[in-house]
């Protein structure tokens, strides 16, 4: 009876294995580095990957299994160090901090350091803070200091 529930068991496994669909992707290049993190944001997935100094972001369609876009970053400041990389609503974040080596001191962003007139409040406690990209703005964040 064993020998039959056993016989039983492997021939419906068999038959279950043999219903996977596989799907085959276009070929892309792989990019390998120390750190590998992925998001996920509907039917895409963005791929960070973080060699030294060296930052590439893909971008893969996930229904077809395919890369979309590749970008690498190579203008974070010499001697910066990623401290952490967030989901936060939908956008992925990059933090990183510098050591001043000859000073001795991390290079820290305060209130001291910014210009009054991007202060969105009376006290200085919210910045707006611009990007842009080949000249022309790209976004905007506030920043708030605690």
């Amino acid at each position: 009876m064993k020998k039959l529930l056993l016989a039983l068991f492997l021939l419906v496994s068999i038959k279950g294995f043999t219903q996977v669909d596989v799907q085959i992707s276009k070929p892309f290049r792989v990019v390998d580095a120390a750190t590998k993190l992925y998001f996920s944001h509907g039917k895409s997935v963005l791929g960070v990957k973080i060699e030294g100094e060296v930052i590439i972001l893909q971008v893969f369609d996930a229904d077809k299994m395919a890369e979309v876009a590749r970008k690498e970053y190579e203008d974070l400041p010499k001697k910066a160090m990623i401290e952490k990389v967030v989901d936060f609503k939908g956008k992925v974040l990059l933090f990183y901090s510098l050591w001043d080596k000859e000073k001795e001191t991390e290079q820290k962003i305060d209130t001291a350091n910014l210009d009054k007139k991007y202060s969105v409040e009376k006290n200085g406690s919210i910045f707006r803070v611009e990007f842009y990209k080949d000249k022309k703005f790209a976004g905007m964040i506030l920043v708030k200091f605690i």
